[in-house]
């Protein structure tokens, strides 16, 4: 099998989960899916849509008319609880990810970190629950294409993966090595969800996109990023706040 359908084959699953992420103004602009007409007259859809970041935009609105007090009615207390019951539960997975996955320390991780305590404590805003959910999953959908590309390239001083690994490079050496390396800075993995005065590169993704080059050359390693993006160009969504 050629190198190019590996790369293909390899990566359309994540670049699909990539591309979720991606958040829609409700226009034809951008790579956002707009609002359906179907999805506009169903209320308590609408609402479950903006209280959920993992709902897809393209999802039409239930057709099948429920009692208000019906438990499968989505306003019912029963749907509500178990709807939230729902969402907690894939924030812990997301949260003991993160935990586990030995995260550099830095501005940003303080700042997840912060999140966390209060997530466990149950006193994070919901709209901070859901900027934390974003921020983990594109940053494990990020570590799990690192591993892929660790084995694909055969890189030999990589010899765990991401989530094991210690080890990381300084916010100095990440600008240093972009400026050297300007084609990179399209195709690198740049978490939306960071502080306007913080990058989100993460500093151990950055080491191991370095020593992947080392051994396996730039041009290799570009051409498996932006095939990781979906689109082979920037891996940056903005629009999060933090």
């Amino acid at each position: 099998m050629s190198s190019d359908l590996i790369v293909e084959s390899r990566f359309v699953e994540i670049a699909e989960d990539l591309g979720r992420l991606k958040l829609s103004d409700g226009s034809n602009s951008g790579t956002g899916a707009p609002a359906r007409t179907s999805d506009v007259k169903d209320p308590a859809f609408q609402q479950r849509r903006e209280d959920n970041p993992f709902i897809d935009p393209a999802t039409p609105a239930p057709t099948h008319i429920t009692s208000k007090n019906s438990p499968s009615s989505p306003s019912s207390p029963i749907a509500t609880r178990r709807f939230q019951a729902q969402a907690g539960s894939w924030t812990d997975e997301l949260v003991n990810y993160y935990l586990r996955s030995k995260p550099a320390v830095g501005r940003n991780d303080t700042i997840i970190q912060s999140w966390i305590m209060l997530y466990r404590c149950k006193t994070l805003p919901e709209e901070l629950a859901g900027d934390l959910r974003k921020f983990i999953l594109y940053y494990r959908r990020w570590n799990q294409v690192l591993n892929v590309m660790r084995i694909e390239l055969h890189v030999a001083g990589l010899i765990e993966d991401i989530e094991q690994s210690e080890i990381a490079m300084s916010i100095q050496e990440i600008y240093h090595f972009l400026d050297q390396n300007p084609t990179l800075k399209t195709v690198i993995p740049n978490n939306p969800v960071h502080p306007p005065w913080a990058s989100g590169i993460d500093q151990k993704q950055m080491a191991y996109i370095c020593r992947m080059i080392d051994e396996a050359g730039l041009s290799q390693v570009v051409k498996w990023l932006a095939q990781a993006t979906g689109v082979g160009g920037s891996a940056d969504m903005s629009g999060l706040r933090i």
